[in-house]
């Protein structure tokens, strides 16, 4: 007799759990690129001039857009990174043409806050985007991305995931920080204006 295997039901959440991003300092880049390229996918890479502008939503909540130049091609494009925004100020920024913001960005709230030279190796590795930055003057950053998702055990696979990325590239899981590069950049800016001002 043959019998129906039942598949287990998926429940999923009425609220996505939105995106987050968990960043770790790196003592030795060279040595943790070394470990990726032997175990993730190698995605892209480049050098690059970024200008950052900011809006801050909330106490603790930034949304940004990037202007970057690759040094080597000259090439200029726009990027938004808003994932810590609530889904209705996300809509209201998406339909947009990025060439028609790019002049407004002040009239919309967002301004320039710092620039930097950045060299970036973007990877995925268990179906997580791993990005390190290596900021001239700020550091080297190994920053990955868990998406937003509406099921709860995709979250905790992807926080089991985060946990094996440490343990590749040797890196201390209590020495997490719970946001992205630009953010603590942003911070550490803001921290020294303070202090000369």
């Amino acid at each position: 007799m043959f019998f129906d295997k039942k598949k287990k039901t998926v429940h999923s959440l009425k609220w996505s759990i939105p995106e987050a991003r968990k960043t770790v300092k790196l003592d030795d880049v060279t040595q943790t690129i070394e470990t990726l390229k032997t175990k993730a996918k190698f995605l892209t890479g480049g050098q690059f001039k970024d200008v950052i502008y900011s809006k801050q939503f909330g106490e603790t909540v930034f949304a940004y857009f990037i202007i970057r130049t690759d040094i080597r091609t000259e090439e200029e494009k726009l990027i938004f990174d808003g994932y810590m925004l609530e889904e209705e100020d996300k809509l209201n920024l998406n339909v947009s043409s990025s060439y028609s913001i790019m002049p407004n960005l002040e009239k919309m709230g967002y301004f320039e806050v710092f620039e930097r030279n950045v060299t970036i190796w973007s990877f995925t590795y268990l179906n997580l985007p791993v990005n390190i930055y290596s900021v001239e003057g700020f550091g080297d950053y190994l920053e990955i991305t868990l998406p937003e998702t509406k099921i709860e055990n995709s979250r905790k696979l992807a926080e089991a995931n985060v946990l094996k990325i440490l343990h590749l590239i040797g890196a201390n899981p209590n020495d997490v920080i719970e946001t992205d590069v630009i953010t603590l950049q942003l911070l550490k800016t803001v921290e020294e204006q303070q202090k000369q001002g």
